[in-house]
């Protein structure tokens, strides 16, 4: 425990019981400025509580002792009657999670708005404080009764009613409130009050469809995302006339709704980009529509559909041919995306996808050797993205690098140097990168060489390419 110190002379010292228990602490009171240090010479499960330094109106925080208090779950018969003596003491207790239910109703009649303040945002205070706290003439009391979670469904009834605005509200926002309560809220016309109903995720639908016929297009908005959302009020959402609107029910719908493919397939359609980017990355997003939305001539929605943390294998290999590096990018940086596939998984793809089924291999994917030879069967020829071999699983970065070596795949001047310059980080492949280096000086294209020796000194070093047996490395 953090203790407070100050020097003190002989004259402000005294001696006080333990309140609760056997021992004695030695309390050091400055009379001067209310400091106090405690000295604990046993284990009792309380801090000294100075009644003078809570008689002069010490805050809670700032009295070591009252935080000590303020986190145990035993309080004393004898702890309860001195802190009921002063302010700060009644108000610790008024929000005490374990003050026992007839110190609750003592304090109270105190009738300090602090305490009662208190008390009303207590989850353990008795029931019968509470109704009488929702009768309360401050507004904020009424209101930290209306939210808390313990009270009665009467004082709710009532307080649903009230003639403040942020009750009626706070009541709206309870999430174990009766239903039939916010039923009879849905037709208040306070923003407040309907704002917290669209966000209360106990609000049944008959009061979602009487807001969302509302002006409002927050609230609107709001309900689009709202768990208890059904079929009819989605269809709805879906040919709102904004389209934000639009855009968040796309990316929250799930697949738990009835008839969620029918406005997915709406939505994915939608004239504006935006809704149908919000749609491209809806983890629910039925296969079928993902592979449509690959075509998007949008690119903007594709880059969302190759972030999406639900990825299939078709989706994934063809938005690995996207013509847009930004889209491939994002789609091997997809944390979310598969590393391993199954044997099944993939000769299925390969199966139905014949002309992208070599894009398996071209991943951080590792495949059995009769589909990785099938794979790479079918990449010969293709055209193979340049800027994406810093991406490929090394294993497979050698094979290609063989492949190429063997003249099965053909590589321009910067798919080139981009497979040297990948294979050089690979961990004891300096000998294909020397080969693939012959390759490439072989071809007598004098940029291209200069790339490659470049490449060759910047990831080995002048000392280790001294053992490289190449014309005009030197």
């Amino acid at each position: 425990m953090k203790r407070k110190e100050k020097m003190l002379s002989d004259a402000n010292m005294i001696q006080c019981g333990d309140l609760w228990g056997g021992g004695c602490h030695e309390v050091l009171l400055d009379a001067d400025r209310f400091r106090c240090k405690i000295d604990s010479h046993t284990s009792s499960r309380h801090a000294i509580v100075i009644r003078d330094a809570l008689r002069v109106g010490f805050e809670p925080d700032e009295l070591v002792v009252l935080q000590r208090i303020e986190s145990d779950d035993d309080l004393s018969t004898e702890l309860c009657d001195f802190l009921s003596t002063s302010l700060e003491g009644r108000f610790l207790l008024a929000r005490h999670r374990c003050c026992p239910p007839e110190v609750m109703r003592k304090i109270v009649d105190f009738k300090e708005l602090k305490v009662l303040r208190a008390a009303s945002t207590n989850l353990c205070a008795p029931a019968d404080v509470l109704v009488t706290l929702s009768s309360h003439s401050d507004y904020g009391v009424r209101a930290n009764v209306a939210e808390n979670t313990s009270c009665p469904r009467d004082a709710h009834a009532s307080l649903a009613g009230d003639r403040s605005v942020t009750v009626r509200a706070a009541v709206a926002s309870n999430t174990v409130v009766d239903p039939a309560i916010l039923i009879s809220l849905m037709h208040d016309d306070s923003d407040p009050v309907r704002l917290a109903l669209v966000k209360n995720p106990i609000s049944p639908p008959a009061v979602l469809e009487s807001l969302i016929s509302g002006k409002s297009h927050e609230i609107r908005i709001r309900a689009a995302t709202h768990p208890n959302l059904h079929r009819s009020l989605a269809l709805k959402l879906s040919r709102d006339v904004d389209w934000r609107v639009r855009g968040a029910l796309g990316a929250s719908i799930t697949a738990v709704i009835d008839g969620s493919l029918e406005i997915f397939r709406a939505l994915a359609c939608d004239r504006d980009v935006p809704v149908r980017s919000k749609v491209a990355a809806n983890s629910c997003l039925p296969e079928d529509l993902a592979l449509e939305l690959c075509q998007d001539p949008d690119y903007s929605v594709r880059h969302h559909l190759a972030a999406n943390s639900a990825l299939s294998v078709a989706t994934y290999a063809r938005l690995r041919f996207d013509e847009r590096a930004s889209v491939r990018r994002n789609l091997v940086n997809n944390p979310s995306r598969p590393l391993f596939y199954s044997d099944e998984e993939v000769e299925k793809f390969m199966d139905s996808n014949p002309d992208f089924a070599w894009l398996v291999f071209w991943g951080d994917h590792r495949l059995t050797p009769i589909n990785a030879r099938r794979a790479v069967d079918l990449s010969i020829g293709k055209s193979l993205p340049y800027d994406d071999f810093f991406f490929i699983h090394e294993e497979n970065r050698v094979l290609l690098g063989e492949l190429f070596l063997a003249g099965k795949i053909k590589f321009d001047k910067r798919e080139s140097l981009s497979l040297l310059h990948s294979i050089c980080q690979i961990e004891d492949q300096i000998e294909l990168s020397k080969n693939i280096y012959s390759v490439i000086a072989a071809r007598g294209e004098f940029d291209t060489l200069h790339g490659a020796k470049e490449v060759l000194r910047a990831s080995y070093g002048q000392d280790q390419l001294r053992d490289f047996k190449v014309s005009g490395l030197h």
